[in-house]
């Protein structure tokens, strides 16, 4: 029975190492936002509950689920996905990963989950402050940098973090005239 932390930790690092996958995609063509997850799979449903029972005792909080196979010859997959980023960062600084592959994908994760996500937008702040106050929409604004649909809600994150009030839209600010056709 195994109940250190540091036991726990070492059987959470061998199992990954083994049967776990570092996923990143981002593909805006078909998705919005980047995906990311440190998922685990295995046919036996004993070892996958013990790998995310572990994860619970170290404060990593995990998504369980089962997949059919496509053959009735093939036993049922167990999958146990990480899937939060403050998790993958907990889980990161607590499990010593010894695959240089894993080690190396799950630090360019943590990387951009930490990354400092105004850096792009910083060198744009002269020319969105001065949209803004021509009485352009968050939404126009972003069009106008050429920014794919949908940007607004950052794009007005973004001036909120500037200490500028910015409304929701249709509210204490008329329709930009750009955005009227």
């Amino acid at each position: 029975m195994i109940t250190s932390k540091s036991s726990k930790a070492a059987w959470i690092a061998a199992f990954f190492d083994g049967e776990g996958c570092v996923y990143i995609r981002n593909n805006p063509t078909l998705r919005k936002h980047t995906m990311y997850r440190l998922t685990v799979s295995n046919t036996e449903p004993i070892l996958a509950a013990t790998y995310a029972s572990f994860l619970y005792d170290l404060g990593v909080e995990t998504v369980t689920y089962c997949r059919e196979r496509q053959s009735p010859k093939h036993k049922p997959i167990t999958v146990v996905d990480v899937r939060k980023a403050e998790a993958i960062v907990r889980f990161a600084r607590l499990i010593p990963l010894q695959s240089e592959l894993k080690r190396n994908k799950l630090s360019e994760l943590v990387a951009w989950i930490n990354r400092d996500r105004f850096e792009t937008w910083n060198s744009r702040k002269d020319q969105m402050l001065n949209l803004w106050s021509a009485g352009h929409s968050a939404r126009c604004i972003g069009r106008q940098l050429g920014l794919k649909a949908g940007s607004h809600t950052m794009v007005g994150r973004v001036l909120s973090g500037w200490g500028i009030e910015v409304m929701p839209y249709g509210r204490a600010r008329v329709q930009c005239r750009c955005s009227i056709s």
